[in-house]
């Protein structure tokens, strides 16, 4: 099952995350599908609204994380 959720970067508390489309058993920093950002310093997110309602359209399951993000900016959220 295909999930959004975040991938964690940046340097010792100055975390920043991309949020990715990857599978559900993958390990978090495994191979994916980039479609936006989040800093949690600045609270400042981005997506690709586009791509991301495609994918969930498709049966793509979001985090409680991701959900709690985007709530309604995403199809079904």
């Amino acid at each position: 099952m295909l999930k959004l959720r975040l991938a964690r970067f940046g340097r010792k508390k100055r975390a920043f995350y991309s949020i990715v489309l990857t599978e559900n058993t993958s390990a978090r920093e495994s191979k994916f599908k980039k479609l936006g950002t989040y800093d949690p310093l600045t609270k400042q997110t981005t997506i690709d609204e586009e791509r991301a309602n495609y994918y969930l359209q498709r049966g793509a399951q979001p985090t409680t994380v991701i959900r709690r993000l985007f709530r309604g900016r995403l199809y079904n959220l």
